[in-house]
């Protein structure tokens, strides 16, 4: 299996508050970031995309000087999945991740599966893509 390292920019205010919930569910921030990657991917369930981060009433825009980003290793499959999914959404993949990261620092997600990079699927196909198959 090929892997990809995923990486996310966060302002440094909300950076600051991810690593505080990954302390308060006690999980490794890479973890989690993988975890809440392959559950989208298996889920048909479709958060807004966030062109933006927004947390606590406030507006971050891209460009920022100060900012910290967030890896996970995960397969090359998984990847391809969440760019086709969110091409088809006419979206970034990371306007989505950024949709599910807000969504578990709100208190989502609470009884999400942990995984590791080896128990994702490097075939893309076993993902749900949000393309329709023909019979």
């Amino acid at each position: 299996m090929r892997l990809y390292q995923y990486q996310i920019w966060f302002p440094v205010p909300v950076f600051e508050a991810w690593r505080l919930e990954c302390d308060r569910r006690s999980v490794h921030a890479a973890t989690f970031l993988r975890s809440l990657i392959h559950y989208y991917l298996l889920s048909t369930r479709e958060p807004a995309p966030l062109q933006n981060w927004v947390w606590e009433g406030k507006l971050y825009r891209g460009g920022l000087k100060e900012r910290e980003a967030e890896k996970a290793v995960i397969p090359h499959g998984a990847k391809r999945a969440l760019l086709r999914r969110a091409v088809l959404r006419g979206t970034r993949s990371s306007h989505i991740v950024r949709a599910l990261i807000l969504a578990a620092m709100r208190g989502e997600y609470q009884s999400l599966p942990l995984v590791t990079s080896g128990m994702m699927y490097d075939d893309e196909s076993r993902y749900y893509t949000g393309e329709t198959r023909s019979p």
